[in-house]
């Protein structure tokens, strides 16, 4: 209640005072929300953002681009009552998919800063930032999708992402593999250098999953996700390598693709049969 009354009183504050003193606000904030280690601090950050914006609307309107990042990646956050208050400022205040493309660079920029946080939950909201902020880009261009330069900027922050294994969220982070191969042609066509590494994030192993590459580096990141053990992402993991595999950007997955899609079934079944089995013994003891 105490830090909350003091966010109302500098929002009120806000109003009459100097941009240095605004942006010393937005640098403040932006510092207690990625370096402390509590969740309350992270709160605090939101309160103050959020009591800016609603005390001294044209001051925050005016200086949009020092605090809709932060406001953008921290709305990923893990803590409920910290991704509550950062969206509803981002609701409030933004005019949704068209705002994130404003400030999409400044977003990648500020969540590719993060993605090597030593705090899951850092990291964790900076890579699915990326993707949201992919996936809103590609909706407010509609059927002319995500620019050369937004493609160019993203792919780098979202590889690094991928580039961990799995956890519980992480299948958000891979609906951005499937937004660049959907929305992003004109980029993939003239860089086969991320073509390959689609492909290698497509098709390996989180644990002991043997990559399959026959002919091309290029069929891995799609299958090494799809790969990876973990039964709740897989089939999110799945539908990506399907989206990968149809892209015509990416070629010669197909035989690739069989031989995994076959190993993941034949675990499958495997495990099938250790559940009767052990539900036979049961019934016999």
């Amino acid at each position: 209640m105490v830090s909350s009354s003091y966010a109302v009183s500098l929002g009120y504050v806000g109003r009459t005072a100097s941009d240095e003193a605004i942006l010393k606000v937005a640098n403040y904030v932006t510092k207690l929300y990625f370096e402390s280690e509590d969740e309350r601090s992270r709160t605090i950050s939101g309160e103050i953002i959020r009591a800016v914006a609603k005390y001294a609307t044209d001051r925050f309107a005016s200086l949009a681009a020092a605090f809709l990042p932060l406001v953008f990646v921290a709305h990923n956050d893990e803590a409920p009552d910290v991704k509550t208050l950062f969206r509803e400022t981002w609701d409030d205040n933004t005019g949704g998919n068209r705002a994130a493309s404003l400030y999409f660079q400044e977003i990648i920029t500020l969540a590719s800063e993060h993605l090597g946080s030593k705090r899951w939950v850092i990291k964790h909201g900076a890579a699915v930032a990326v993707a949201e902020a992919m996936d809103a880009v590609a909706k407010s261009r509609g059927d002319s999708g995500m620019t050369e330069a937004e493609a160019s900027a993203a792919w780098p922050a979202l590889k690094l992402a991928l580039a961990e294994k799995s956890w519980d969220g992480k299948e958000r982070v891979l609906a951005g593999l499937s937004t660049l191969v959907t929305h992003a042609s004109n980029f993939l066509t003239t860089r086969s250098d991320v073509t390959n590494d689609i492909a290698k994030v497509s098709f390996s192993d989180g644990k002991s999953w043997v990559c399959i590459v026959t002919n091309a580096v290029r069929k891995q990141i799609a299958l090494r996700e799809a790969g990876r053990r973990n039964a709740k992402y897989r089939p999110d993991a799945v539908k990506t390598l399907g989206d990968v595999a149809a892209s015509p950007s990416v070629r010669d997955m197909y035989d690739d693709t069989i031989k995994l899609l076959g190993s993941i079934i034949d675990d499958m079944a495997d495990k099938a049969t250790d559940l009767v089995d052990d539900h036979a013994e049961s019934e016999r003891l």
